[in-house]
Formats: structure tokens, C-alpha cells, sequence
């Protein structure tokens, strides 16, 4: 008897052994979860945040390609105003010219004498026809 009763004491202390084994491991495991479940939030977390980078690289992107036809379109712009720039300039020499040329001619219309109008046209006339047989 006393051998079973060694025996179950032996037992009993096993068991108490694999009891505390036990919860050991179920300690284990209930960490190993919960950093389970942390490296899961983590990489949703990652995800979402890949997801969320992506979406900003679409946009800045676009926003990339947004600016460098505002910045072909500036340019074009710049160039059609210094053309434009240039033909008007063009445009106020030829008019001025223009108006130069036609203060020219009416000036010398203005200052050349009316026939009739000065005394020595009026001689003239007078000896002119004087000397016409009548």
C-alpha cells in the first residue's frame, strides 16, 4: 500500500508539475496572441497606410503632371505676348510713319503758294497777259 500511496504522491506531484507546465504554456499562448494579434493590427495598419501612401503618390502625381502643363501653357502664353508685343510695336512705327509721311505732305501742300495769291504770281499774271495777242 505504501507503494501506491508513493506512487500517487508521485503522481499527484507530476500532475501538479504538468499542471504548472500548463499554465505556462496557456501564458504563452495567451501572449503569443495577443502579439499575434498585434502584428496583424500592425500590418492592416500597414496596409492601410501603404494603401493611404498610394492614393498620395496617385496624387501628387497627378498633381505633377497638373503643373507641368500649367508650366507648357505659361510658356506658350509668354510667347504669344512677346509676339503680339512685337507686331504691336511693328504696328505704332508704320502708323507713325504713316502719320509723319501725311504731316509731310500736307505741310508742304500748305506752304506752297497759291497760284494768284502773291504779288509776284499776280506780275506774273498781268505780263502774261499783256503779252498774249488779243
Amino acid at each position: 500500500m505504501r507503494a501506491v500511496a508513493d506512487d500517487l504522491k508521485c503522481a499527484q506531484e507530476e500532475s501538479e508539475g504538468l499542471k504548472e507546465r500548463l499554465r505556462e504554456i496557456v501564458s504563452q499562448n495567451e501572449q503569443l496572441g495577443r502579439r499575434l494579434e498585434q502584428t496583424e493590427r500592425s500590418q492592416m495598419m500597414a496596409t492601410e497606410d501603404n494603401a493611404e501612401m498610394q492614393a498620395h503618390k496617385l496624387t501628387i502625381q497627378s498633381l505633377q503632371a497638373q503643373l507641368s502643363e500649367q508650366e507648357k501653357n505659361l510658356a506658350n502664353t509668354k510667347q504669344q505676348l512677346d509676339e503680339s508685343t512685337k507686331l504691336k510695336d511693328n504696328e505704332i512705327r508704320l502708323v507713325s510713319t504713316a502719320f509723319y509721311e501725311v504731316g509731310l505732305e500736307l505741310q508742304k501742300r500748305w506752304k506752297a503758294p497759291q497760284i494768284g495769291k502773291t504779288w509776284l504770281s499776280k506780275r506774273r499774271q498781268q505780263i502774261n497777259q499783256e503779252r498774249r495777242p488779243r
